[in-house]
């Protein structure tokens, strides 16, 4: 990809949002963030590039922040599993993985994303329709951008003065649903109520595939979700219906 084809994408996705359109302000405002001098810009001006914009670079390829969330999401799980296997030499492997959980659910990811100001980095025309967990994806591909610009060593420093040392013993964190998914599975069964979660495949504009999970108590529809992974899809399915139920 040519220097000139990213000038002309970036100009045309933050034509309106004028402080972070020039590259020296884009930088200044990367290096308070992250700590260190970003090398390839190209990267972060993918990670902040909602979906929905539907742009593709001169292969035709669809350019926004989805994969580098996919990327980031990988890395932050191995960064976290390592520090946790370490800080906590005395706990087994399914209280770590209680613990690692909680670090990188959407919700704890979305607070530390709102913490960071990230909606900030998309064009203000389009936030209106990014949806309430648009700070922890872009979260998610920023580390993935880190990881392609730096390498593994320097992403994993990023999630450790970041993420991971600020919140100590994460204490704070017990009482925090790791799973919306494992928690309405649990709740349904404690009071033999039938549960189902239902997903099916769809093709938005496009041309993504999207998993559309539907989820029923007792035969009746409670909520909907929708994502780029089954996996997702399911989690914001049970999300909605715990909002639902204990209208929270």
């Amino acid at each position: 990809m040519t220097k000139a084809f990213f000038k002309k994408l970036w100009l045309r996705i933050f034509r309106r949002a004028e402080k972070y359109s020039d590259e020296p302000e884009l930088r200044q405002s990367l290096r308070k963030i992250l700590g260190f001098e970003p090398g390839e810009l190209e990267w972060y001006k993918k990670a902040f590039t909602h979906p929905s914009f539907n742009l593709r670079d001169e292969k035709g390829n669809l350019y926004n922040f989805e994969r580098l969330e996919f990327l980031g999401d990988a890395v932050l799980e191995l960064a976290t599993s390592d520090y946790l296997f370490r800080k906590f030499p005395a706990r087994d492997e399914g209280k770590l993985t209680e613990i690692r959980a909680k670090i990188v659910s959407r919700k704890n990811l979305n607070r530390l994303g709102r913490q960071w100001q990230l909606r900030k980095f998309l064009p203000p025309t389009r936030k209106h329709r990014y949806g309430d967990n648009v700070e922890g994806n872009v979260l998610e591909a920023l580390i993935g951008a880190v990881y392609m610009d730096k390498g593994y060593d320097t992403a994993r420093d990023f999630i450790l003065r970041k993420i991971l040392r600020p919140q100590g013993d994460f204490s704070h964190l017990d009482k925090q649903i790791s799973s919306y998914k494992g928690y309405m599975i649990a709740w349904a069964q404690r009071r033999h109520k039938r549960y189902q979660f239902l997903t099916d495949q769809e093709e938005n504009k496009q041309g993504q595939t999207i998993y559309h999970t539907r989820f029923f108590l007792n035969g009746r529809l409670m909520a909907h979700g929708r994502a780029v992974s089954k996996k997702k899809a399911e989690e914001m399915a049970a999300r909605n219906a715990y909002q639902r139920i204990f209208k929270k």
